[in-house]
């Protein structure tokens, strides 16, 4: 649960207003200074609380800040490595268009050596 400021403020009033009728059922006061200074003391530990809220939802902010970081990190190598797998790919693409052109003039070659061959056998 998010606590705001307007929150904290509430319960600040709704401790000062009920905190004297509390401590005199339970007779902890037995004069307004005592009250005085034990609310100054509840303000105090309050305050004192409400820092450390804050400071710790910073930290909260910062380890998020470093996980969107590594996240943009791994987004990054991500496109590199599919970069690179596309570049791999063509290379392999051309080769196999390149052996396989080869291939075609191979089988071409030999056709044309066997008709040679046939032709001057049996014809010539």
């Amino acid at each position: 649960m998010d606590l705001t400021k307007r929150h904290f403020d509430q319960i600040g009033e709704f401790v000062q207003e009920n905190l004297s009728n509390w401590a005199q059922k339970l007779s902890l006061v037995s004069n307004d200074q005592t009250f005085q200074r034990q609310t100054l003391v509840l303000e105090t530990e309050l305050k004192h609380q409400r820092e450390m809220m804050q400071e710790n939802f910073r930290q909260v902010d910062k380890r998020f800040e470093q996980v969107d970081k590594r996240f943009e990190l791994v987004d990054k190598r991500f496109e590199e490595m599919t970069s690179n797998f596309n570049i791999r790919f063509e290379n392999s693409r051309e080769d196999f268009k390149s052996m396989f052109n080869f291939m075609k003039w191979q089988t071409g070659l030999g056709f044309a050596m066997v008709m040679g061959i046939y032709i001057k056998l049996f014809i010539g």
